[in-house]
């Protein structure tokens, strides 16, 4: 692979992960979290989230995954991709679901939480620990790629593994925005980011 293959590296964040982090960040436990959602989520679902197809999106039709990737723009009339891949949001979808779980939580907990910063916040705190799953950090990818000796297969596999494991820093990077010292609204500001430049 070579560096020019990174435009098509992907992520896939579980629900799982970005629902456990959005638990700890409003301090439920997740038998509580899981109470208050099964309760009130599926009117939430139903009667907040609207798709743009106009379709509602009840509780059964809930991501399980969330693909994170960089957007490399539209071909030219040639075909070929020509401007240089750039992750601008995390991924609309997630966030949408976010709001979601968070407007039901509002209505059964309204004392979990005060402001939007949880959701950015808990995002974050998803991708951190979707980066810490893998067996090995960037840098011993890295030595294990000057190896020689390496077979094709292993150092394509090590090679996929390093490039999600740079797009997640990516979006960690990403979520916490120039302005981290305030931390207001990442989630929404990489959302909006991504529709300002498009």
């Amino acid at each position: 692979m070579t560096p020019e293959h990174r435009r098509y590296d992907v992520v896939e964040l579980p629900w799982d992960l970005a629902r456990s982090a959005l638990a700890e960040q409003l301090s439920l436990t997740e038998a509580v979290f899981d109470k208050v959602v099964s309760l009130h989520g599926h009117l939430a679902c139903s009667a907040i989230l609207i798709l743009s197809q106009n379709a509602t999106l009840n509780e059964e039709e809930l991501e399980d995954y969330f693909i994170i990737e960089r957007d490399s723009g539209e071909p030219d009339s040639e075909g070929r991709l020509t401007y240089t891949p750039k992750l601008r949001e995390i991924s609309p979808e997630l966030d949408e679901q976010m709001k979601v779980y968070l407007k039901a939580l509002k209505k059964a907990k309204p004392d979990a939480f005060a402001d939007k910063r949880k959701r950015g916040t808990a995002i974050a705190q998803a991708l951190v620990v979707k980066l810490a799953q893998y067996p090995t950090t960037a840098g011993e990818d890295e030595a294990l790629l000057k190896k020689a000796g390496l077979g094709k297969r292993h150092r394509m596999a090590i090679e996929v593994r390093l490039g999600e494991k740079m797009l997640l820093k990516e979006a960690i990077e990403l979520m916490q925005g120039p302005t981290s010292a305030d931390n207001e609204g990442n989630g929404e500001r990489a959302v909006k980011k991504a529709k300002t430049q498009a």
